[in-house]
């Protein structure tokens, strides 16, 4: 899990952490072997949340160029100095190139800058498709505006209900414009069969709009009624490092709606009746989702070579000493989620034993028995860490979606070993 950096070590002494470590390392013998990657041509500079959907426009351009690159990840909440005397704006993203220093920022500017540089797969257009461009992304800007507007207005007390009404209709016209551009192209994407900088400027938003309009505003982007955005978002879903790394999921995006609410839903104040019963709607569709994942899990089988399967063990792997910690911070005030019960520091044990069997699950290795006796903690844990998951936070949407399914399996293994 990237922002968690905290590492701390539980344990009944130096002996129990090694012979954990070591049993670590057993499991990370099983990944497959890295491939092998190219010198990286720039450093991209982005929120260490990965939610940012400026940043996500320029790491889609990046993997659609097929550029190496390496990644600095900035606390928006606790900008380094060195960060705001680098960059005038003291926003992300920012990209440096190697072969000069040039640094760039804002994601248009550097989706430019990138086809410039590296005029294979171009993203911009030329010629006389320089103007079919220019003309999506201004049908592409009125939408973005106007859901804006819609997605906030629309938990805004202070507007009447014609106001908020105006405003629904406005994102209505805007999306079938943005309908009918796509139609007229041939799609699947804005200009046609390529994808280009229109596609990767207007995705960020429109899934979260995909996922989150219909809890909060009783209103679907993704619907038959819309045919071409339809194909559009499921072309979106098949491009190189969107559907992998970049996208977020159902889970996610559902899961942080509630959160989102009562952070934005209340004017600064306590949230209205209209607020509350919103974010109950959102908890409930978020345990529809997961539970969805769990019957899922329980048909799956095992769990190797499913999409994202390595992609999920390499980051447990990497991160699992920050997961346990997270999970077993019972003891004190959680910085964030304040809502998900955490374990006792006592429970650090056994749950990391059962993460290392959700690693062995992903890998297609035999997980270890953990006694009866641990069954209610192993079980708890695997539903908080399955809530706590985020993509793209802490991993690709296939990849967060088959460490949760190994999380139902390990709770599901926890309740046999009770019965």
């Amino acid at each position: 899990f990237a922002p968690l950096q905290r590492i701390l070590r539980r344990g009944s002494g130096g002996g129990a952490v090694a012979a954990t470590t070591d049993a670590w390392a057993e499991v990370e013998a099983a990944m497959p072997a890295p491939e092998a990657t190219e010198e990286a041509v720039l450093t991209i500079y982005r929120d260490n949340n990965s939610w940012c959907p400026f940043c996500e426009r320029v790491l889609l351009a990046l993997y659609a160029k097929g550029l190496a690159f390496e990644e600095v990840f900035i606390n928006l909440r606790d900008k380094p100095q060195w960060y705001k005397d680098m960059v005038p704006t003291t926003l992300v993203p920012a990209v440096k190139f190697h072969s000069d220093d040039e640094l760039i920022w804002e994601s248009m500017d550097i989706i430019k800058a990138l086809d410039e540089r590296f005029p294979d797969k171009p993203l911009m257009r030329t010629g006389e498709e320089s103007a079919a461009l220019e003309a999506a992304m201004e049908r592409n800007d009125a939408l973005l505006t106007s859901g804006f507007r819609f997605a906030y207005g629309n938990r805004n007390a202070s507007l009447s209900a014609e106001e908020k009404e105006g405003l629904r209709t406005a994102f209505g016209e805007n999306l079938a414009a943005v309908e009918a551009g796509i139609a007229a192209s041939g799609g699947p994407f804005c200009l046609g069969a390529e994808l280009s900088a229109a596609d990767i400027t207007l995705i960020p938003m429109m899934e979260r709009y995909r996922w989150q309009l219909p809890i909060t505003a009783d209103y679907s982007v993704y619907d038959d009624s819309l045919p071409a955005l339809k194909r559009w978002f499921d072309a979106m879903d098949t491009v190189p490092g969107y559907d992998d790394i970049v996208a977020g999921d159902e889970a996610s995006w559902t899961a942080v709606t509630s959160t989102f609410l009562r952070l934005f839903g209340s004017n600064g104040g306590d949230p209205s009746a209209d607020t509350l019963e919103l974010i109950a709607k959102a908890e409930a569709e978020a345990d529809s989702v997961l539970g969805r994942i769990k019957d899922a899990a329980k048909a799956v089988g095992s769990l190797a070579g499913e999409k994202g399967s390595a992609q999920a063990a390499a980051k447990l792997i990497k991160n699992h000493v920050a997961v346990v910690a997270d999970c077993t911070a019972g003891d004190a005030e959680p910085k964030s989620q304040k809502g998900l019960k955490r374990l006792p520091s006592s429970a650090a044990p056994v749950v990391d034993q059962m993460l290392r069997n959700v690693a062995c699950r992903l890998l297609g290795k035999e997980p270890s028995p953990i006694a009866a006796e641990h069954g209610a903690v192993v079980g708890e844990a695997a539903r908080f860490i399955a809530t706590r998951v985020c993509a793209p936070r802490d991993m690709g949407a296939n990849a967060a979606r088959c460490f949760r399914m190994a999380l139902y399996q390990e709770e599901q293994a926890a309740l046999l070993q009770e019965a």
